[in-house]
């Protein structure tokens, strides 16, 4: 004779699920990135990375700040990612990437930022957490974006001969022709 398996009573206050209040709490007063997906990535377009120190450390544009992450960039080159361009400000880092799927882009940020963080912690003497928050990227999709990052490139108080500047020639051709737009106006 085969047994009668009582069913579990479904209460409306269980655990798990999606719910009011639910999912990791921000670091800090203000929320830093999203945790949701990120946007899906075409590899025909350039982007933006943007990596923010934490509020307890110090500026990144002191000498010995800026040669380790310029150190770290060559060996962040890889066939499907490639970082072209960089800016580094006091309480930031901005890089300007080319990436072949959104699994490189992602891949390459991640690998891109713990490299950085190691080599600062590195020549800091301390250890822990660097950056506040995940990357943030923005993709360059229209000519007039591009113009206007590479303004905030050249024109920021983030350029100067060791605080800015381009690392490898680019591929997409927003980035290729940008220059020569910029020149014909």
């Amino acid at each position: 004779m085969p047994s009668k398996r009582k069913t579990p009573a479904v209460s409306t206050n269980s655990w798990g699920g999606r719910r009011a209040g639910a999912g990791r709490k921000p670091n800090g007063p203000i929320a830093g990135v999203s945790h949701g997906p990120r946007p899906p990535h075409d590899k025909r377009y350039p982007v933006l990375v943007t990596l923010r120190v934490g509020r307890d450390l110090p500026s990144l544009r002191r000498a010995a700040t800026r040669s380790a992450i310029l150190e770290t960039l060559p060996e962040t080159q890889k066939r499907d990612f490639r970082v072209v361009h960089y800016a580094i400000e006091a309480r930031r880092l901005l890089f300007l990437v080319e990436a072949g799927s959104r699994v490189a882009l992602t891949s390459g940020c991640q690998g891109l930022s713990v490299r950085v963080a190691r080599a600062l912690n590195r020549v800091l003497d301390r250890s822990g957490r660097f950056f506040s928050d995940r990357y943030e990227s923005q993709a360059l999709a229209t000519p007039a974006d591009v113009a206007a990052t590479l303004a905030l490139f050249s024109g920021s108080e983030a350029f100067s001969s060791l605080g800015a500047g381009p690392i490898v020639p680019p591929k997409t051709n927003l980035l290729v022709s940008a220059p020569r737009r910029g020149a014909a106006r």
